[in-house]
């Protein structure tokens, strides 16, 4: 790792610390390009207004974000990303990770493509995950419906209303 990696690497952890924090999405979208973008699970959301939308989502389920095993090329740092929602710890299971592109342009996040989690990982969770879902389509449609929504803080909040309504069944 370069300098100037080792840079992008510093200000890309600072970000990672605002949105674990969940109280400032404005100053974490900052550190996008204006017309930057996030990929996952093949939607992409491009631009400041849909930028912002994921970031309050991911505020909303209180999801925690981590980075590991990172290597670069150029201007582009891959990977493990981790992404670890109020219902993975409710649920007492790990995060999701995924492997993550994150590519700079003028010392900010430009593009950022999620890639698929693995089938297997996804295959594992199922059986923990899966009757909180079942269970709140029967109890909770109403949180399940917000769930599916757009993109938004409601959408991520739903995650959160539906592991409180789950621990307290």
């Amino acid at each position: 790792m370069d300098q100037h990696q080792e840079a992008l690497l510093t200000m890309f952890l600072e970000y990672a610390d605002i949105c674990n924090r969940f109280d400032d999405m404005e100053t974490a979208c900052r550190y996008f390009t204006a017309d930057g973008w996030i990929e996952a699970e093949g939607t992409r959301s491009q631009g400041a207004a849909a930028v912002k939308a994921v970031h309050d989502c991911d505020a909303g389920c209180r999801a925690l974000v981590f980075f590991e095993d990172v290597r670069w090329d150029g201007e582009t740092m891959v990977c493990n990303f981790i992404y670890e929602t109020e219902l993975d710890r409710a649920l007492g299971i790990p995060g999701l990770g995924r492997i993550s592109r994150i590519t700079f342009r003028d010392g900010l996040i430009d593009t950022w493509l999620v890639e698929k989690a693995d089938p297997a990982d996804l295959e594992a969770r199922r059986p923990i995950v899966g009757p909180v879902f079942a269970w709140a389509k029967e109890h909770r449609p109403d949180l399940m419906e917000r769930a599916r929504g757009p993109i938004s803080y409601d959408t991520g909040y739903a995650l959160v209303e539906i592991a409180e309504a789950w621990r307290s069944r």
